[in-house]
């Protein structure tokens, strides 16, 4: 089921649905991660339908697991920031484009 309607976004490598990513946020501040397009700090995003795995550079997911600060127990879960994707595409009136991620779609709760 769509929780929101379908946007279009270039893509920037067809081999692997890629696309440019201008910067990440969590609690929709930007990190200020990315370089511009083509720089060697550039980011992109493959984006896959079929799996429900994110991987990182090890550079960015170190600073990714010291931002989100998730507690080895969960017990933090409820107060988890959402992680956000600033794609390289004008969203709705020009606005940059961000998808974001829920706790719950980022942290894998065992019982």
């Amino acid at each position: 089921r769509m929780q929101s309607p379908v946007t279009w976004v270039p893509v920037s490598n067809p081999g692997f649905w890629q696309v440019a990513v201008d910067d990440l946020t969590v609690a929709g501040e930007p990190l200020e991660l990315c370089g511009p397009r083509g720089s060697p700090r550039a980011c992109g995003a493959a984006l896959d339908t079929g799996t429900s795995m994110l991987a990182a550079p090890t550079r960015l997911a170190r600073i990714l697991v010291k931002k989100l600060a998730v507690a080895s127990d969960c017990s933090n879960f409820e107060t988890l920031p959402d992680l956000g994707f600033r794609l390289a595409a004008p969203g709705a009136g020009g606005a940059p484009l961000e998808l974001r991620l829920a706790a719950s779609d980022y942290v894998e709760r065992t019982e």
